[in-house]
């Protein structure tokens, strides 16, 4: 069973048993609406290609094709279930440069085995992660980000739960060659060092920023017991070039991300 929830000016569908993102967006509005606007500023204009791999129910990619009708996004989710409401989502809203892609990246091609809770189930959906050795596995198309992202890609977000490192083993070309701006989830500590090391050695500037699931001033007004949980995230731009917003430096000395929200100065803008 499926519920709707308006959200951005759209229309999503979400599992009705879902319990973070879709009753975030039933019930404030909005999902992580700082990493939207973020992911939206730098869309400067001109056409380019976002890749968003974990795209879970297209909170960030719906919005951002309405947003930026003339990018192409591709939409990369490793859920079965997800994936067709991902779809679904992108159809309803009209979102026609919105591409789906039922697939996990990884470091090479092949097939893999993906845990794959049914849709039905009492949990956040958006989670799902090979480290899980619990939940039943389906088949699924591995594919390396070299042979999702088109030449002209000028943004990648990646949330995959702790294997951003496996996501980027196939993404030399991307990152030596294309060099867009990355935007990776740094929340797990087995994957954080790995990723930053590989940035700075491709010789990129990398940031922290952190993004509230729901900010103190969400869009529906509907306030969040607790609007501290979020996630930590790195920003990775190519060369030394300062990051669009002020956004603290990220170094490798660094054991965990900084989560006092005072060193974000743009949550300022949210409430905070």
């Amino acid at each position: 069973m499926l519920k709707r929830a308006q959200a951005y000016g759209l229309s999503f569908l979400y599992p009705a048993n879902d319990t973070v993102v879709g009753p975030c967006l039933a019930r404030h509005g909005e999902f992580a609406r700082p990493q939207l606007d973020f992911l939206l500023a730098l869309a400067t204009p001109g056409a380019g290609a976002f890749v968003d791999v974990g795209a879970n129910l297209g909170t960030m990619a719906a919005p951002f094709a309405k947003a930026r009708p003339d990018w192409r996004v591709i939409a990369v989710e490793a859920h079965r279930g997800v994936a067709a409401i991902l779809a679904a989502n992108a159809a309803n809203n009209g979102c026609d440069r919105l591409e789906v892609v039922h697939a996990a990246a990884g470091p090479d091609r092949r097939i893999a085995a993906f845990p794959t809770l049914p849709l039905d189930a009492a949990a956040n959906l958006g989670t799902s992660s090979f480290y899980d050795r619990e939940t039943p596995r389906l088949p699924v198309l591995m594919l390396p980000l070299d042979e999702l992202a088109p030449a002209d890609t000028r943004l990648v977000k990646i949330d995959v739960e702790g294997l951003e490192p496996e996501v980027l083993a196939g993404a030399h070309r991307l990152i030596e060659t294309v060099r867009p701006v990355f935007f990776v989830e740094a929340f797990h500590a087995t994957a954080r060092a790995a990723v930053l090391e590989t940035f700075l050695r491709a010789g990129y500037a990398a940031y922290w920023f952190y993004a509230p699931w729901v900010t103190r001033a969400p869009l529906s007004g509907v306030t969040a017991q607790d609007d501290t949980i979020g996630d930590a995230n790195f920003v990775c731009i190519p060369g030394q070039g300062p990051a669009p917003w002020d956004l603290p430096p990220a170094r490798p000395e660094q054991e965990t991300w900084p989560s006092d929200h005072r060193l974000y100065p743009y949550l300022k803008a949210y409430g905070y």
